[in-house]
């Protein structure tokens, strides 16, 4: 390969891996994104819970119970779902990443964590205490 080629072919691995770095990291926001979401809307339904059943006036029936509990399912597997899908198209990018960092001789640093530990549990329990709430709450 002439110095020429050398040269047009790194600055290719280069463009792809900003390409690639930037898609990756607007999947990363995406994910916060949709945890953020989800997570103010099943921390609101607890809070909207306990108000409503401090007031003597309201009554939350069984049918109600069973609606609101549907919805939390919904919006937690909603989430729960599209956390995954964010979080499996971002590893694709981030293995693609890691092949050009090679091909250009960039040292990488090893990676820990996943979006089970880092979105897919809180989602989960917050999903679990909001149904809690909604059984539980007089």
């Amino acid at each position: 390969m002439n110095p020429s080629e050398e040269s047009s072919n790194h600055q290719g691995l280069l463009l792809a891996r900003e390409a690639l770095a930037t898609r990756a990291q607007a999947l990363r926001d995406k994910q916060w994104q949709v945890f953020a979401w989800s997570s103010n809307l099943l921390v609101g339904t607890i809070g909207g819970v306990i108000a409503l059943s401090g007031m003597p006036q309201f009554e939350f029936t069984s049918a109600n119970r069973l609606l609101l509990s549907a919805a939390v399912v919904i919006l937690a597997v909603f989430s729960y779902v599209w956390i995954r899908h964010n979080y499996a198209h971002k590893e694709m990018i981030v293995a693609e990443l890691a092949r050009c960092d090679r091909q250009l001789g960039v040292p990488t640093v090893p990676r820990h964590g996943s979006a089970i530990i880092g979105y897919h549990a809180p989602v989960i329990l917050l999903a679990v205490a909001a149904i809690a709430t909604i059984w539980l709450a007089h």
